[in-house]
């Protein structure tokens, strides 16, 4: 007799997850085409949500972009969108005087704006002094967030602001831990456990990087493995870094890559190599044997050299 398998939460999940995953891909191919259609203010689109069902007429607006407010489930950290990070689509935006690419906002009961879609493009915006061009439509609470991860599409977030997503989908419930969060994305455990470390970086540690997405997915690994070693050097290391991007942001300086900054955290906490006693002393001497020069090396690291045959002026 053939057994059947009970379908286990996990599995629940794991279809959810799918099916959601195939409504979203549906709705970003529609908004692309939209997007692409429409580029006159005015314009109208009109679009089924991926969750409600509803049909929602979007209109093309220009908007101040300090009127909207990103999504509470948008992923991508507003806070590290800065001149550097943005350096591949800002002298597009500046030189074309704003976004040729909309985003996409609903309106606020208080006239404000709430984004779904384009953060990058809306930050490009203010930084560069110039109205954001957005679709404005009454999107329904249950569709925000399917919205909100198309937001990924022009521009993959970061580990450490998937790690900071995923984080937040335990706290809210949606999955009782990680272990089961990783089932149901489909990662391992030592991606899981990396995520977990992504998400107890201090903000500093990515400040330091030109951007969240030069980081690789074990960076929340080294620096956890260096706070072991000396906390107090690679914070003080980390600092520095910080105001020299800093200083290289204002002068247009090249800044450090992801691999430099991780070499300099590493060169700042690794220990000096330091001879003990026993080690013979080096001597160097003259072929005639006459003028002697022996150096010898104490157990913490002072230096002691001795000179022999050689008159004080020769020395000078």
């Amino acid at each position: 007799m053939e057994s059947v398998r009970k379908k286990t939460y996990t599995d629940e999940l794991e279809e959810q997850v799918a099916h959601l995953e195939s409504e979203y891909e549906s709705v970003n191919e529609k908004l692309k085409a939209a997007l692409a259609g429409a580029s006159t203010t005015g314009s109208s689109v009109v679009l089924d949500m991926p969750v409600s069902k509803e049909s929602v007429s979007f209109e093309l607006q220009d908007i101040d972009p300090s009127l909207i407010d990103v999504s509470p489930e948008n992923e991508r950290k507003q806070e590290f969108l800065d001149e550097i990070s943005l350096s591949d689509i800002l002298p597009t935006i500046r030189s074309g005087g704003g976004n040729q690419y909309p985003g996409m906002v609903r309106p606020k009961p208080d006239g404000r704006f709430e984004l779904l879609y384009g953060s990058r493009r809306r930050a490009a915006c203010r930084i560069a002094g110039v109205n954001f061009k957005t679709f404005v439509g009454d999107v329904p609470n249950v569709d925000v967030r399917a919205l909100s991860l198309l937001e990924n599409d022009s521009k993959d977030v970061s580990f450490f602001e998937k790690a900071q997503a995923y984080e937040r989908l335990i706290e809210l419930g949606e999955y009782r831990s990680w272990n089961e969060l990783s089932k149901a994305k489909g990662f391992s455990q030592s991606t899981s456990s990396r995520y977990k470390l992504l998400c107890e970086l201090e903000e500093i540690f990515v400040r330091i990087l030109p951007a969240p997405s030069d980081m690789a997915q074990s960076y929340g690994e080294i620096i956890s493995k260096l706070k072991k070693k000396n906390p107090e050097k690679l914070f003080a290391r980390a600092e520095q870094l910080l105001e020299d991007r800093k200083e290289s942001l204002k002068e247009g300086r090249e800044l450090l890559n992801y691999e430099q900054v991780v070499a300099a955290l590493k060169s700042a906490v690794r220990a000096p190599s330091i001879p003990t006693s026993s080690m013979p002393p080096k001597v160097y001497a003259s072929k005639d044997g006459k003028r002697v020069l022996k150096r010898t090396v104490s157990a913490d690291g002072v230096c002691k050299i001795q000179i022999e045959g050689l008159s004080e002026s020769d020395i000078e």
